[in-house]
């Protein structure tokens, strides 16, 4: 009887070592399968967006106001717009759209004291705006907790400030699209 326990243990061990030895084995083949090299890596980075870039150009079936929208996404994708009021004026307006969680930023340079007036105009009622100093990282105006879409304030200080325009997650997720005009000015 004392045998048939040693067995079975014996039997019980090799079978979870076998188990865990083909989990670590699949582990290692995953990760080097979701790592690639750092040549792999470089040479990704620097052919990800002109290989989607050609592809969609290769599809016949894409549209000119597809090929449009493609541009105006790469140009919107990263940095965010400096703004810069024409010769004379202080003001300025703003146009675009954005789709479920895209964001669209802008910078503009002002001094401290100067006063700020926004105003962000959507056909989405749930489209709104932040306003943030760069530099000390302050929000000055968050849409999504104020009652109003129109921000009146003066400067606290000197340098960028970056408005982003964005809807709330749920919107977000449910692809929702705001078209919206934000007028800028700043005294």
């Amino acid at each position: 009887m004392h045998s048939n326990w040693m067995k079975i243990l014996v039997l019980f061990l090799s079978g979870t070592l076998f188990l865990a030895s083909c989990a670590e084995e699949s582990d290692k083949r995953s990760d080097a399968e979701e790592k690639p090299t750092p040549t792999e890596s470089s040479e990704k980075k620097e052919t990800s967006a002109p290989t989607t870039t050609e592809e969609k150009s290769e599809n016949t079936s894409a549209t000119a106001s597809e090929k449009e929208e493609e541009k105006e996404s790469s140009v919107e994708e990263g940095k965010p717009e400096r703004v810069r009021f024409k010769k004379g004026t202080t003001g300025t307006e703003l146009k675009g759209t954005i789709t479920g969680y895209d964001v669209k930023e802008y910078l503009v340079g002002a001094a401290e004291g100067q006063q700020l007036e926004a105003t962000l105009n959507s056909d989405n009622r749930f489209a709104f705006f932040v306003v943030d100093h760069v530099e000390t990282n302050t929000r000055i105006f968050d849409g999504s907790v104020e009652s109003s879409s129109t921000v009146f304030t003066d400067l606290p200080h000197d340098g960028d400030y970056k408005f982003t325009i964005l809807m709330p997650r749920a919107e977000a997720r449910r692809k929702g699209v705001a078209h919206y005009t934000l007028e800028l000015y700043i005294k």
